[in-house]
């Protein structure tokens, strides 16, 4: 039997750059057999915003690349403790991607509300795509992808059931 326990959420603010190991393994990673692959890695400058290190799609697990020829779909994430209230949100990312098939996507999802597994967008009865979510998950921005300079990521979400929350990370990309 194997099973695995729930992550135990950080204090807040959560301010993190991906640069503490111990941290870093609490981020949930589910890459399955997926050709591009989530890392945690110093291996490609080009991929961090500040610091050393990022989290990050490789096809390689060095360079900050994906094949556009074999269809992924990988999620990261990471366990947060919320009350009820409002949060300010933002991130820093990147990338490119074909238009509408090759897209970053991020998420606040209640933590028994959020299991995925890779090489799907099928949470529950509901299937991931850039106008539908799961019902209880809050979009945190729309589809990114486009651009190949850093960007950020500005928000705010209004929690009304205190909880524990998933921040998710979603790359997807089509064959």
């Amino acid at each position: 039997i194997t099973f695995t326990t729930s992550q135990v959420p950080p204090v807040l603010p959560y301010i993190y750059g991906f640069e503490d190991a111990t941290e870093n393994g609490n981020w949930s990673i589910v890459n399955g057999t997926q050709t591009n692959k989530w890392i945690i890695s110093d291996k490609d400058s080009a991929a961090v915003y500040e610091g050393d290190k990022a989290l990050y799609v490789s096809n390689n697990d060095s360079a900050n690349a994906y094949t556009i020829t074999s269809a992924s779909t990988v999620w990261a994430y990471r366990t947060l403790a919320l009350e009820s209230g409002t949060y300010s949100v933002d991130f820093a990312w990147k990338g490119q991607g074909q238009t509408t098939n090759d897209y970053l996507r991020v998420f606040l999802a209640p933590a028994l509300n959020s299991a995925v597994s890779a090489g799907s967008l099928v949470v529950g009865s509901k299937t991931i795509s850039s106008t539908v979510i799961p019902d209880g998950w809050i979009a945190l921005g729309g589809v990114l992808n486009q651009q190949a300079t850093w960007q950020t990521y500005t928000g705010v979400v209004d929690i009304t059931n205190a909880g524990n929350y998933n921040l998710m990370i979603l790359w997807s990309n089509n064959a």
